[in-house]
This record gives C-alpha cells, structure tokens and sequence, in this order.
C-alpha cells in the first residue's frame, strides 16, 4: 500500500470508534491483551472538531495523533512548497513535495487523528505482512502488536534490524511486543 493510499479523498470512514477498537483489540498478540489500550475523543462542538487519538501501553501514552501533530505536519509542507515555489518548481512539483511530506509527516509522528481512525481502519481490511512493509508507520505498529505476527517472524524482523529504520515514535511498539514475547537480539 503506498504512502499516498491515505489521501483524505481515498478514505473510507469508519462506522464508530467503539467497533473500531474492540476490532483493534481483538486483534492484538495474547501477550499485549489488557496492555494496549486505543483511546478517540472529538470534540464536534470546537470550530474545527479538534480530536485526538492515543495508543496506550500499561496506561501510559506512546503516541498521539490529534490536530496539532497533524497541523505542525501541515505547516512543515506549506514550507516544502513555498521553498520550492521560490526555486521555480517543475510541473510535478506538487507530487514530489507531497512524496517528501509524508516521509517528512511518518518519520516525525506528524498524524491528525483522523489519519490514525483511517489507517486502523484499512487495516483491519489488510493482510498483515502487508502492513508491515507499508511504508506507513501506523500501520506497521498495529501490524507489529497483531496475534497473526508470530514469534519467528518477530526474530527475523530483529535479526534483519528491520526496527532500525522505524521512526523513533514508533519503536517502542516493537520493542514492548518483543519484550511481551521474550524475544532477544543475536546481535547482543
């Protein structure tokens, strides 16, 4: 799935935030169960419904995604496409720059919420190991905490150093799993 399948136009909706966690938990790795948690508020009534989603480990907050990750996101490409404005862009300016923000937006952890409540959604819908080779990070965290990810898989992810390219925000999702599992590096 490309970076770009998350567009907001090419979103599906999900149907409510409470189906979409209990899918989201039901899904989780028999060692993560009653240690993960999904948390969504909106707030509908503020000019521009502010929200935020969270996942949880051991009650505490890992990551968040709300209108403020999601707006700094927004203003690192504003500043991509003035910059290249200045320098007289070509005509796929605009997908180039749209390319480099959301490597920008993934490896910072930059996500509305809504981009969290979409991708959890899609992934639902996907194979795992389709989502582990996303190049989008939130959907290689639910990946990575899914029962269908074993063991083995989980060893060869952490041999290969596959974690080691993750954005920091999203690496300690794997560590935890791993932890969860009792799984050790070879390269200790």
């Amino acid at each position: 799935m490309e970076q770009n399948d998350f567009s907001r136009a090419s979103r599906r909706h999900y149907r409510s935030w409470s189906g979409l966690r209990k899918d989201l938990l039901d899904t989780l790795a028999p060692s993560l169960q009653g240690r993960i948690d999904y948390y969504h508020t909106k707030f509908h009534q503020a000019h521009n419904a502010w929200g935020f989603a969270r996942i949880l480990a051991d009650g505490k907050c890992l990551v968040n995604f709300s209108w403020t990750e999601g707006y700094d996101g927004e203003c690192v490409f504003a500043a991509l496409l003035q910059k290249r404005r200045k320098e007289g862009g070509e005509d796929n300016m605009w997908e180039a720059l749209e390319n480099r923000f959301h490597i920008i937006q993934d490896q910072g952890g930059l996500y509305f919420d809504d981009d969290f409540l979409y991708a959890a959604s899609a992934f639902l819908q996907m194979p795992v190991r389709v989502a582990l080779l996303s190049p989008n990070s939130i959907l290689k965290v639910l990946a990575v905490m899914d029962h269908r990810v074993g063991k083995r898989i989980l060893q060869k992810m952490l041999d290969d150093r596959t974690f080691d390219s993750w954005p920091d925000w999203a690496k300690p999702f794997a560590q935890l799993r791993l932890e969860a599992e009792h799984i050790t590096s070879v390269h200790s």
